[in-house]
């Protein structure tokens, strides 16, 4: 499942919701808890399996944020590579 993760905070109800082989992309103001001093980031440390999370390259720049401040377990990907993790998961969950 691809979850698409557009406001914060959503960070205990997206832990609970999600699996080791689900993909998380973060957007718009979502990308403010990929800082690695956010509550979300000291949660994604202590989460039992591994999660695939992205950030849209496009969205961090519009806020400001360089890659070096973000929780290093933080993937940053293209549009193109959106639509690739879209294909790849049959099903989209939107987290408004």
């Amino acid at each position: 499942m691809l979850h698409l993760v557009y406001q914060s905070p959503l960070q205990v109800q997206l832990l609970a919701r999600i699996s080791a082989e689900d993909d998380v992309i973060f957007l718009s103001t979502a990308c403010f808890d990929l800082l690695q001093n956010s509550v979300f980031s000291q949660q994604l440390s202590a989460y039992a399996s591994p999660i695939n999370c992205y950030a849209l390259v496009d969205d961090l720049a519009e806020r400001g944020l360089m890659s070096a401040a973000l929780h290093p377990a933080i993937t940053l990907i293209s549009y193109a590579e959106w639509v690739e993790l879209s294909v790849k998961n049959a099903t989209i969950l939107s987290w408004n």
